[in-house]
């Protein structure tokens, strides 16, 4: 179990504060960086997932071309409910419904 957890946690999560309009930056950042993910979250929140080890600088001046302000950057570590969806590929909800007989 516990390699199972250790191979779940490798992916590399850098998450930004950014403000600005994200319009269209998604669809750019697949193109301008393959094998990354972005994910565009609320209040400015976007976080940036590789599997491999990156430097910010690329990133950030992606970010600021497209006029988007880049205030804050940081490491981040996936949740345990994420380590343990990826894991056995069971959401945490479905697996709460399903015992409480709401499938």
């Amino acid at each position: 179990m516990e390699e199972l957890l250790k191979e779940a946690q490798e992916e590399n999560i850098i998450t930004f504060s950014l403000g600005g309009d994200f319009s269209g930056v998604e669809e750019e950042f697949k193109a301008n960086f393959p094998g990354f993910t972005c994910r565009i979250g609320k209040g400015g929140m976007v976080s940036v997932h590789s599997p491999e080890i990156f430097t910010l600088l690329p990133l950030v001046q992606f970010f600021e071309e497209r006029g988007l302000s880049v205030y804050e950057a940081k490491i981040a570590r996936p949740s345990l409910e994420e380590v343990f969806v990826k894991v056995t590929g069971i959401e945490l909800k479905k697996m709460q419904n399903q015992k409480e007989g709401r499938a």
